[in-house]
């Protein structure tokens, strides 16, 4: 009974935790095509149909904001933040 409990809380804690995913943004719109071709680009994970999951392309960021033309909800650290870690 105690092992059902527990396997049930961790299939909610993974259904709930939200799965983190880049995409470009043109103009304030949404351009999958773009953000499928980057992904692509970077060898990240292309899901859902409009993202790329961001854990794919985690060491490459600010290339995919690059690559979307400086327009993604990807955030990565600016330059002093990494020199400080």
């Amino acid at each position: 009974m105690m092992f059902l409990r527990i396997a049930a809380v961790a299939v909610a804690t993974i259904l709930s935790t939200p799965a983190l995913a880049c995409k470009c943004y043109v103009n304030g719109n949404q351009d999958t095509a773009r953000t499928q071709s980057c992904c692509n680009q970077l060898g990240g994970n292309f899901l859902n149909g409009n993202d790329c999951q961001a854990a794919s392309i985690s060491e490459h960021l600010s290339n995919f904001r690059s690559c979307c033309g400086g327009q993604s909800d990807c955030d990565f650290p600016a330059a002093e933040e990494a020199e400080a870690e």
